[in-house]
């Protein structure tokens, strides 16, 4: 869950910087998320390869529940969500390509969005998870709406099949310690995978302000 410069005005990751700095603590694959575009992922897969860290090629999707082509905003005055897709494969990585080009051609509503629509038809090769406090989910369970939430991952988790996960992020905000908590019942009651994950918008601490 790695934002980069083309998170516009949101990430300052530098992509040709960031690889090493991740290998020289250890790590051996960094991903990219960037919100709604792939544009950095050609720049960053030979960044990556340089160092000899492993990419993991994604975007932080902006998803409607509603038609692609409908301009206005849904039950929870929103008019879009987060969702993380990451590329598995070749195929994947492909059909991030489609996913985010025709967000922008055909789905543009203040953000490149996608709808269900577009998802089952180039989910092939994707990994989705519950992504962060943006999220439709996320969203729902900080209205107590638990049993929504729960149609809502239940929802994703057909669209996916066991390529949907559920995101954990441990930042300390009373909203985030609230959705981790509901997230792990849910997870453990339906036995879904977990994964943990940081927001990770800059690489130091001296880089907050």
């Amino acid at each position: 869950h790695v934002h980069t410069e083309y998170s516009l005005l949101d990430g300052i990751n530098r992509i040709e910087t960031l690889p090493e700095y991740i290998k020289n603590l250890g790590q051996r694959s960094l991903a990219i998320t960037d919100h709604g575009n792939v544009s950095g992922s050609y720049k960053f897969f030979k960044a990556c390869n340089k160092v000899g860290v492993q990419p993991i090629i994604g975007m932080e999707a902006y998803y409607t529940i509603n038609d692609r082509s409908v301009r206005e905003l849904d039950d929870l005055d929103a008019p879009y969500y987060h969702l993380i897709l990451i590329a598995l494969n070749n195929e994947g990585l492909h059909n991030l390509y489609k996913l985010s080009s025709l967000a922008y051609t055909e789905g543009m509503y203040r953000k490149p969005r996608l709808d269900d629509a577009l998802l089952a038809e180039f989910s092939s090769g994707i990994c989705a998870t519950t992504a962060c406090l943006g999220s439709r989910i996320s969203q729902l369970i900080l209205r107590d709406r638990i049993k929504d939430a729960e149609k809502m991952l239940h929802h994703h988790k057909a669209l996916f099949n066991d390529r949907f996960l559920v995101e954990l992020q441990l930042h300390e905000m009373e909203e985030q310690q609230k959705v981790n908590k509901v997230l792990i019942d849910i997870a453990l009651k339906e036995n879904l995978p977990l994964i943990v994950s940081n927001d990770c918008h800059y690489t130091h601490e001296l880089d907050k302000e």
